[in-house]
């Protein structure tokens, strides 16, 4: 009974979360009034593509051992400066937005069927991942005096959202098939944006 319980709430969350995919998919804000850390902090929670990759990769993070936590969280603030760098200063990555909506699909499914990655392997695709996120943010917001508070604010919110899909996971600890079905949710989200 409790198994199906949580099995119908994965599903309507996830159903609630694909209703929602055409205007998140187009809520990234890119005017000037979007300046300063609040501004930034608010940006991945406005885009299904920032929020599903960086809670599949929370999701993937709390199947890893727990102590590779500090090497992916520090690979995911490094990757977005990084990323945001590269954008700021001229670097150009194409199709960088179909990269940010294509991570959250292989993040959720390296968390549904990978469980514990090598350390290296796992770092190094959060880190690539993060540095297309923090490109695309970059590109997307006006060049302003406030782009590093913007791009704190940014990072911090990408690492709340990871730190969800930890807690997500740990919620879910006794129920594997819960777990992975959170896991396809956010790769299915991050197929929905690619081919929306």
């Amino acid at each position: 009974m409790c198994n199906a319980m949580v099995i119908r709430g994965a599903l309507r969350a996830g159903a609630l979360a694909l209703s929602l995919v055409p205007a998140l998919a187009l809520a990234h804000p890119a005017d000037a009034s979007a300046a300063g850390f609040f501004a930034g902090f608010l940006h991945p929670w406005t885009g299904l593509d920032h929020a599903a990759a960086m809670l599949a990769a929370g999701l993937w993070l709390r199947r890893m051992h727990p102590r590779s936590a500090p090497a992916l969280l520090a690979a995911t603030a490094i990757g977005i400066l990084g990323g945001v760098l590269l954008g700021v200063y001229g670097g150009v990555l194409n199709d960088a937005e179909l990269m940010v909506a294509l991570s959250a699909t292989v993040c959720g499914l390296f968390a549904a069927l990978a469980g514990r990655a090598r350390l290296p392997l796992a770092v190094t695709l959060v880190a690539v991942f993060c540095v297309l996120h923090g490109y695309v943010h970059a590109v997307e917001t006006p060049r302003q005096l406030s782009q590093i508070a913007f791009t704190c604010g940014f990072i911090v919110a990408m690492l709340t959202l990871q730190l969800i899909g930890v807690l997500i996971a740990a919620a879910l600890a006794r129920h594997a098939f819960a777990q992975r079905a959170s896991a396809i949710g956010c790769a299915i989200a991050g197929l929905v944006v690619l081919v929306g």
